[in-house]
């Protein structure tokens, strides 16, 4: 999380017969605060040796960058699974103990290191060296202890250590994040001190496949503070293949707007960028940029430019969301490799990754519409570029009737919130009633999740009164929906406090919103109050007069043509072996399927299937139909109900009293998988009689 001051004022004053709290400023350490880049040190006379590399050939992630749905699919999958994943830090910095960090969080580490390296197009299989992990937490403590970034820590900081202080020196170093987020902080290199993009540069080096981390997280007057590990000695190896002989980021073909950096870059090794011109255009038209300074030894030599109508020293300056795709010709001229001038010419298509595009696939199950109890029926699903796994669901569901208000509990939602206040708190100006509450008792975003995957129909909507109170611009009541079980998130309504009047809402007022774009499709949903990184806020006082309030109240929570799935069941399936749905009692079921990608990462589910399970019943083989066509006899054979992978058997004989042999001759081709399918022979092989086995 961002490192922030709280402090909550003592007094409060008077405001329209009310008691309103005062906003609270920020701590002066912005987000992703980044020390200077660490520059190379000298080479090894002997070449070194690489550690902790793997000997198989795994090449970690890879995506095709020229496919936007590959983009789409990695962004909203890898990256996904790489945010908020808990630190737990096992540190105490008051006893100077540097402690260690889970290893999910870990994982999610080089899961989001790994994503921009695929999306920049080089090997995308960074691992971690566990045992640098006690140094890099020893400096990101003392980073975060003394309120210092540098290589070189002073001796007399509080918690030093001489090896944190040279891990320092061979660190990507930041405060104000930990984890996957300080990556993003590393590849976006925004402030006054990074012009030359040295973060980024040794992240996307390619032959840079050993790093490290060390994290600890805000607590009290400590800093979050992050240390990335990236001058071991493969920094020295030779350059593996890359996708686009240079290392552009952001990278030729498809990159989301929501990682596009201010800071464009370009690099290739030993290229000489002294005379080098970059011109860019969008639909024709030119684009002025101003080119930064050069500076070696971070990576590879890396030319540095920004539109001008940008500032790259706002660190919290982003990239808009484009109303459409958005294609940008960017050429480099005027380098000079080996004595020879050269020019690098591509494209750089930003795009909003919640948006579906036309090469969208979502997988569907096809089959019957019943099944019988106690039999597996087959149903086949649609194919999806390089996506060879596949999870599939089997569900029961029953339409959403109550209406949550918290005043026995929580019921069905799940709170991810800071310590300090408790979800379920009293209503405003309801001395004996109770709503949900989400509110900042740190500048920190806050959760509430329902805990079930939810099936909208056709007229679905989700309703609910709320009441924002004592809430500044920078603090925003949101509800969220998830196509993907929370990997990424679409905001479908929002509401932000007043900058002008901070005692907002003075009662609850009804919002209904329509989840019908959503019918026939699994998804989640959650509320959160969300907080603008830098931004005034108000923070939580119990000691607010009860009248007033202060946060996001949530009340009489309720579905309509909305149904919750129960009983689940997931399985998993390589393609394109059909999905086998044994369906043990009666009833109605939904069935949805998703592909997963790398064989671990889910991607959205497809449209559900609503099977009824009917009872069971002996199998029933007809063969029908059977006739001369072109030379060949043809024959329908049906089986009822359909089976799971059958084994199919033509047998041929001169008399209807055998003897029968298997007939070679014979073929059996699929109509309907499991359940209908054409017998063929041919014809000029004289006369007899065919028969079908069926197991």
């Amino acid at each position: 999380m961002t490192a922030f001051s709280l402090t909550i004022p003592a007094s409060l004053w008077l405001a329209g017969g009310l008691f309103a709290a005062p906003p609270v400023a920020p701590r002066p350490a912005p987000p992703w605060t980044l020390g200077p880049a660490p520059t190379a040190p000298a080479a090894p006379v002997a070449p070194a040796s690489v550690r902790g590399l793997s000997t198989s050939d795994d090449p970690g992630f890879t995506v095709d960058a020229s496919s936007r749905e590959a983009v789409r699919q990695l962004h909203r999958s890898v990256y996904g699974a790489s945010e908020n994943v808990p630190l737990e830090w096992t540190g105490n910095a008051a006893l100077c103990q540097p402690g260690a960090t889970a290893a999910a969080f870990q994982e999610a580490v080089t899961w989001r290191i790994n994503y921009y390296r695929a999306l920049v197009g080089v090997p995308g299989n960074v691992t971690l060296d566990s045992d640098l992990a006690p140094t890099l937490q020893s400096t990101a403590l003392i980073m975060g202890v003394n309120h210092f970034i540098g290589h070189d820590l002073p001796d007399d900081a509080h918690c030093y250590t001489p090896e944190g202080d040279e891990a320092a020196g061979k660190s990507n170093l930041a405060v104000g994040a930990t984890g996957a987020a300080a990556i993003d902080g590393y590849m976006l290199d925004p402030g006054e001190g990074n012009a030359a993009v040295g973060h980024r540069r040794w992240l996307i080096l390619p032959q840079n496949r050993v790093m490290g981390t060390g994290d600890v997280p805000e607590s009290g007057d400590v800093w979050a503070a992050n240390a990335l590990f990236v001058l071991g000695d493969d920094i020295w190896d030779p350059r593996p293949p890359v996708r686009d002989d240079f290392v552009a980021w952001p990278p030729s073909g498809y990159v989301p707007y929501s990682v596009t950096p201010l800071r464009w870059s370009l690099s290739y090794p030993d290229a000489d960028f002294s005379a080098a011109t970059v011109t860019v255009t969008q639909g024709g038209a030119p684009i002025a940029v101003t080119l930064e300074p050069l500076a070696p030894n971070r990576g590879e030599n890396t030319l540095v430019w920004h539109f001008q109508s940008v500032d790259p020293t706002d660190v919290r300056a982003r990239w808009p969301r484009p109303a459409a795709d958005t294609t940008y010709d960017v050429t480099v001229a005027q380098v000079r490799v080996n004595g020879e001038a050269r020019s690098f010419h591509y494209q750089v298509t930003v795009f909003d990754p919640d948006v579906p595009g036309p090469d969208t696939v979502l997988p569907e199950l096809s089959g019957p519409d019943t099944a019988p109890v106690g039999s597996a029926t087959p149903y086949t699903y649609t194919a999806l570029a390089n996506i060879p796994a596949f999870q599939w669901l089997e569900a029961r569901s029953a339409l959403v009737t109550e209406v949550e208000g918290a005043d026995e509990d929580l019921g069905p939602f799940v709170p991810d919130t800071s310590p300090g206040y408790d979800p379920r708190a009293q209503k405003p100006q309801f001395q004996t009633s109770k709503c949900f509450l989400l509110t900042h008792s740190v500048p920190e975003d806050q959760y509430l999740t329902h805990e079930k995957r939810l099936l909208p129909g056709a007229h679905g909507k989700l309703k609910f009164e709320t009441r924002l109170s004592n809430a500044t611009d920078a603090q925003v009541a949101q509800v969220q929906v998830s196509l993907d079980d929370g990997s990424s998130w679409k905001t479908v309504w929002s509401k932000a406090g007043n900058a002008d009047d901070y005692l907002g809402d003075l009662w609850f007022n009804p919002v209904e919103i329509s989840l019908a774009s959503y019918a026939g499709h699994l998804i989640r949903v959650r509320f959160v109050y969300h907080y603008v990184s830098g931004g005034l806020y108000i923070p939580w006082n119990p000691n607010l007069d009860w009248r007033s309030g202060i946060g996001f109240y949530i009340e009489d929570v309720a579905f309509e043509d909305v149904q919750a799935l129960s009983e689940e069941r997931f399985h998993q399936v390589l393609a394109p072996t059909p999905v086998s749905f044994s369906p043990e009692n009666t009833g109605a079921y939904q069935l949805a399927i998703r592909g997963l990608l790398f064989g671990q990462f889910p991607l959205e589910w497809g449209p559900v299937k609503s099977v009824t399970a009917v009872p069971g019943g002996d199998l029933t083989v007809r063969f029908t139909g059977v006739q001369v066509v072109g030379g060949q006899f043809q024959g329908e054979l049906t089986l009822d109900p359909p089976q799971a992978a059958p084994q199919i058997t033509v047998e041929h004989a001169p008399a209807p009293i055998g003897p029968w042999r298997v007939d070679d001759a014979a073929s059996v081709m699929v109509v309907t998988p499991g359940a209908r399918y054409r017998v063929l022979r041919p014809a000029a092989d004289g006369a007899g009689f065919l028969r079908v086995r069926v197991r």
